[in-house]
């Protein structure tokens, strides 16, 4: 008696298994989702790097007591003009970063520029510790490297939303990747502040957001795709909602924005060094500081979807 072999469907779907498992995935229709979620940490996780020193700058008597061998001696941490200085060069960095930011991107695409600005973040931030230690001018330094990397965030933000975003979803995408300058306020504020008086102290706080925006900005590179068409987990479908009623051109007849400065210069350190010179609890000073911050997020967030839902409107209204 003989049997002919023949394939089971068994075999044929364990064969097929890694391929049916991609289909399941693009046929949600949810990769524009995790784009959306991934550059929303990426920049949160860059411009709270940039204002960690904002913060941790009143944590950092350690350094006054170790350094000061001359008791007349004012330490450079005890300078309100070098503490202003200190605050000053993640600006002048983030004009440095910005002007060849446009040009870089159109040549080499988000994916990769985003990328290296954002470990020149994060490099910059775990430098600081060491940076603190030799003085203001090293400082100086890893300030520059954060006011760089966070120079990009507003353009990053528009290509982005440009790519990835169906018109119907653009002001999403637009209010949630803008909401990490609040979400980096909301979660830096609270964690510097227990950090601070806890065992671990002021130094860790630059070690763990530096590693972090190192881990993300890996997963970014290795995930991200300029082009939603090239990007091996978008379907047809998704492709097509992406597309839908948007002109598609070359990457060399791309409007070059124009860069939002007042952003760039607006910040909350007078606010918070205030707060501490009243005398308030360093902890209570990083929570009520974050206060605004989520309350500002939360509108953003209501506001995206609705302002899309509500498209029949003119621009003007």
């Amino acid at each position: 008696m003989s049997f002919d072999y023949k394939q089971t469907d068994f075999e044929i779907d364990t064969e097929n298994l890694g391929k049916t498992q991609k289909k399941k995935w693009t046929c949600l229709g949810m990769t524009r989702f995790v784009i959306l979620f991934m550059g929303l940490v990426c920049i949160t996780c860059t411009n709270a790097n940039m204002i960690l020193m904002n913060f941790t700058v009143i944590c950092m008597n350690d350094v006054i007591i170790e350094q000061k061998t001359d008791t007349n001696q004012t330490h450079w941490l005890e300078k309100s003009s070098d503490i202003s200085l200190t605050f000053s060069a993640a600006a002048v960095g983030a004009i440095f970063g910005t002007i060849p930011a446009v040009t870089l991107i159109a040549k080499y695409g988000i994916r990769r520029v985003l990328t290296v600005y954002g470990l020149l973040s994060a490099s910059g931030t775990i430098f600081m510790p060491l940076a603190v230690d030799n003085g203001l001018v090293t400082v100086l330094i890893a300030r520059l490297f954060q006011g760089i990397g966070a120079s990009i965030l507003y353009s990053s933000i528009g290509t982005i939303s440009e790519s990835w975003s169906p018109i119907t979803e653009i002001g999403t995408f637009v209010a949630f990747l803008s909401s990490a300058f609040q979400i980096s306020n909301i979660v830096t504020m609270p964690i510097a502040g227990s950090l601070c008086e806890s065992s671990l102290g002021w130094r860790s706080i630059y070690y763990i957001f530096g590693g972090i925006t190192v881990v993300l900005y890996l997963i970014f590179f290795w995930y991200y795709n300029d082009y939603p068409d090239k990007h091996r987990h978008v379907s047809s479908k998704e492709l097509k909602n992406i597309r839908n009623g948007k002109i598609i051109t070359s990457s060399t007849s791309k409007t070059i924005q124009n860069v939002k400065f007042v952003q760039v210069f607006t910040n909350w350190e007078v606010f918070e060094i205030s707060l501490a010179v009243l005398g308030l609890n360093v902890r209570e000073t990083g929570y009520s500081n974050a206060i605004p911050y989520f309350f500002a997020a939360i509108v953003k967030f209501a506001a995206g979807p609705i302002t899309d839902k509500m498209a029949h409107l003119t621009e003007r209204v």
